[in-house]
């Protein structure tokens, strides 16, 4: 596998107006239904302990991350919050 790196590579947090964009590259990665992925994503979006950033290449989103709070238990912590 040849792995080429662009320098133009770009990253920002999204806002509600992005939501059909992160649906889209989430239905790729996911091989999931458009309409199940975007209901998910409408209550990610407004819950403020969630997030997503966009990568770009030029002006075309080409990737995407999800992060949380967590304040649940997760195995091997011993705090109330994680990421």
């Amino acid at each position: 596998m040849i792995w080429i790196m662009k320098a133009h590579m770009t990253y920002r947090k999204t806002s509600y107006n992005d939501i059909n964009t992160v649906t889209d590259l989430l239905c790729v990665l996911y091989e999931m239904p458009h309409d199940e992925v975007f209901e998910e994503n409408e209550q990610l979006f407004i819950d403020t302990n969630q997030t997503f950033f966009l990568v770009f290449d030029e002006k075309k989103a080409v990737g995407v991350s999800h992060g949380s709070l967590r304040r649940e238990y997760v195995n091997g912590t011993n705090d109330d919050l994680k990421g």
